[in-house]
């Protein structure tokens, strides 16, 4: 029985490291074919915390009092923990355990687990108990050794030559080696993203960004905005030919205005709610989410412009629809802030009865159904601004109860089909205008097609958008220019106020004045502290660093350099002025 122990405590300290080693090394061998390299690498990267957890145990061996050899065999499970729920995370969603992330969703993942179906919370209950106790015989095991000081000491040195040796040969230089560093040294090297600016370079980079103008006549009619949970274009045979999860929406971006290079402009549904709402890039400042910094939507909560400002101004009643918890990441608050007259969630009457799922939200099918008797209600023009949910990992399906991302998708596009047939039906579209958009590419790791079909960096970023809009854009028409939600957030903004802009990070889609931008911008969630610059077939990447921040990317020359990372310092500087009211939120 102690072998058995011995040996099973041996391959959990290893498990997590090994099944990183086989993701990276698949990755990169359908990126570069060295997909060997990538497998010792991790191994290399993981060899100080693996060190570390063996050299707890070894002193756990060695103790003689029972509490006192309590102490290091704790450390050596919370950092198995953190080693374990790293995984966990890049498997659900595509992202790395961070301590940002933890400092924003720890007081609501108690709620969240609480959304789940009762099967779930049963496994994660049995999942923990099971912890716990193999936990604790590993510990009654390993404490009976009593092992002594010649032995011990043996083990210790022994672990310390392998682990210094695996960090010293780790190949740091290696075009992917983000892919494989460790927990800790991937946090250390994301913080660079909260080194703030000194006072006398924000100084000198505060200020507008320069915007070419025009005035045109203002389009008009009823408007909404359609904004899906996940929706990828890996997932729609038209958008991204992998799979054909989505048959509905594909009808309705053959017959109207598609975008088939649409990118999103960050890895969160915060990202493109801002980017959508108020024509922003996805740019926070230093410090977001640390003490002193703030939540979500910080330093941006009085933007310059947004569209449900725009739509007041011209005499519409807006209204933001979700059937999701208002409160989570100060979404409620943050949408009256900018401008929504009507906020809705999932405390609104219309839910009243109906069954919950992730986030307190009742199905899309619900939320389509309120879409549809708020235009019928409106006593004057609508601009409705939606957020669907039922998408939303654990991609469990209202009504089967299935757990498929495909068949959740299929019910989402269904309710997509569903609204479409309807407001055709009741005339909408003889003067009204939809948009169906994804709010970012879904947090879930990416496949060899994606990676063979649109590129590594550029499969986090693809999303559909479609336009129907008799007015705006008559004909069916595929738009493969590169486009992103900024550029239609502010096309939208131009064509319904009447005052077209834009610069070299937001261009104008529709109308007269058709202008590509001459760059994109992606906030990365696999890499916190970068920001991804497309244009064209070029890919660059900007580290955020303080007044350092730099771009890496041998296409870019010089003045572009220095336009790109000029642009991104002055909107983080231009987010970090908030009045005292805003920093109080």
């Amino acid at each position: 029985m102690p072998i058995f122990v011995l040996a099973l405590v041996f391959a959990t300290v290893f498990a997590p490291t090994l099944a990183r080693a086989i993701y990276a090394s698949r990755v990169v061998q359908a990126i570069s074919g060295e997909g060997l390299i990538a497998f010792f690498e991790v191994f290399r990267n993981d060899a100080p915390l693996l060190g570390l957890v063996l050299a707890l145990l070894t002193l756990t061996a060695f103790i003689r009092n029972y509490w006192l050899a309590c102490l290091p065999f704790l450390g050596a499970v919370i950092v198995q923990l953190a080693l374990i729920s790293d995984v966990f995370v890049y498997s659900q969603f595509s992202l790395r355990l961070t301590w940002k992330d933890v400092v924003k969703f720890y007081d609501y993942s108690a709620i969240y687990i609480l959304d789940l179906n009762m099967a779930l919370m049963i496994g994660i209950l049995v999942i923990l108990i099971t912890f716990f106790a193999l936990s604790y015989l590993s510990f009654r095991t390993i404490f009976a050794l009593q092992i002594g000081l010649r032995r011990a000491s043996i083990f210790m040195a022994s672990i310390a030559i392998a682990s210094a040796f695996g960090w010293q040969s780790k190949n740091v230089a290696y075009v992917h080696y983000r892919l494989y560093q460790n927990i800790v040294s991937y946090n250390e090297m994301i913080a660079s993203e909260s080194r703030e600016y000194s006072s006398d370079f924000a100084a000198s980079v505060a200020g507008p960004i320069q915007e070419t103008c025009s005035t045109h006549s203002a389009v008009s009619g009823p408007v909404i905005i359609y904004m899906v949970e996940s929706l990828s274009s890996y997932q729609s045979r038209f958008f991204g030919g992998l799979n054909d999860w989505m048959p509905r929406l594909d009808e309705i971006a053959e017959d109207n205005a598609a975008l088939t290079d649409f990118y999103a402009s960050g890895f969160t549904t915060e990202d493109g709610e801002l980017s959508l709402l108020t024509g922003e890039a996805a740019l926070y400042p230093p410090n977001t989410y640390t003490v002193g910094g703030g939540s979500s939507f910080y330093g941006h909560w009085n933007p310059r412009r947004s569209l449900p400002r725009i739509f007041n101004d011209r005499g519409y009643e807006s209204h933001f629809l979700t059937t999701s918890d208002l409160l989570f990441s100060s979404t409620g608050d943050w949408m009256s802030a900018i401008g929504f007259m009507n906020v809705r969630g999932s405390t609104d009457p219309f839910y009243d009865g109906m069954e919950r799922f992730q986030f307190g939200a009742a199905t899309d099918a619900a939320l389509v159904d309120n879409i549809l008797n708020t235009v019928e209600d409106a006593q004057v023009t609508p601009f409705i601004f939606v957020k669907t949910v039922s998408s939303h990992h654990p991609h469990i399906h209202p009504e089967t109860g299935e757990r498929s991302v495909e068949a959740v998708m299929r019910y989402v596009d269904a309710q997509i089909g569903r609204l479409y047939d309807t407001l055709s039906e009741r005339g909408f579209f003889n003067n009204g205008h939809l948009v169906i958009v994804g709010d970012h590419r879904a947090m879930l790791p990416i496949s060899r097609e994606e990676v063979e079909h649109f590129g590594f960096d550029r499969s986090y970023t693809q999303i559909p958008a479609i336009l129907v809009s008799r007015q705006i854009a008559p004909s069916p028409v595929e738009i493969t220019t590169p486009y992103s939600q900024l550029d239609l957030s502010n096309t939208l903004m131009g064509l319904f106020s009447g005052e077209v802009c834009y610069d070299a990070f937001r261009g104008m889609i529709f109308g007269d004045d058709l202008q590509p931008p001459r760059f994109i911008l992606h906030r990365r969630g696999d890499w916190r502290n970068q920001v991804s610059v497309f244009s064209g077939d070029r890919h660059g990447i900007v580290t955020l660093d303080g007044d350092d921040t730099w771009l890496l990317g041998v296409d870019f020359d010089q003045d572009e350099r220095e336009v790109i990372v000029n642009y991104v310092n002055t909107a983080r500087v231009n987010a970090s002025m908030i009045s005292p009211e805003e920093e109080s939120r």
